[in-house]
């Protein structure tokens, strides 16, 4: 059986606006720890994960 590589660059591009606007705002606003990017980023992810 032939397994396919991940095509990460395929993936990249499929998104690759989104992940630039949300870079180019943490460093517009100088968030790199803390702030409200990484406060939106853990209340989603333990959200979807059902955890607190």
């Amino acid at each position: 059986m032939k397994v396919p590589f991940v095509d990460l660059k395929t993936q990249y591009l499929s998104i690759k606006s989104e992940i630039n606007d949300s870079i180019q705002n943490v460093l517009e606003n100088t968030a790199f720890i803390l702030g409200k990017s990484v406060k939106d980023f853990e209340d989603e992810f333990a959200r979807v994960h059902d955890v607190k």
